[in-house]
């Protein structure tokens, strides 16, 4: 998705959906300076980059809230709309899949823990769709 299309889309949102076009403004707003910051085009790279820097501060201002006994409510309805914008993560089932492969494509000297971070560096190939978390997880079960 465009910078345009998204900026269409906020303003056709105004009325209907007031937060998410707020989120879709923010979200414009935050892919312009990144992508003026690295002297290029703002693009969907861009774009995907202020949506996953805004969740993390969205997710932090829920924590602070929850801490405090505040209603989260309308920051977790900005989490949802901001995943929106981010690249689908890989399932448990196909994750499973790839680092399989990975192993199997190791010699058998090589599949023991201290393969772990080869491993590992082979899956960003996959870039932000592979949960790391669920793969470090997965290859300490596998190479065990």
């Amino acid at each position: 998705m465009t910078i345009t299309e998204l900026q269409k889309q906020r303003i056709l949102l105004a009325k209907t959906e007031p937060v998410k076009s707020s989120v879709i403004g923010m979200l414009v707003a935050e892919a312009k300076k990144l992508a003026k910051e690295a002297g290029e085009d703002p693009g969907e790279a861009h774009i995907q980059l202020a949506a996953k820097r805004q969740l993390k501060a969205t997710e932090k201002t829920i924590d602070t809230l929850k801490e405090h006994g505040q209603d989260t409510a309308p920051s977790e309805a900005e989490v949802v709309i901001l995943k929106e914008f981010l690249p689908q993560k890989m399932s448990e089932e196909a994750l499973t899949i790839e680092v399989k492969k990975i192993i199997e494509s190791l010699s058998e000297e090589e599949r023991t823990m201290k393969s772990k971070g080869k491993v590992m560096g082979q899956l960003k190939k996959f870039g932000d769709t592979v949960d790391m978390g669920m793969a470090a997880k997965l290859l300490s079960q596998l190479l065990s």
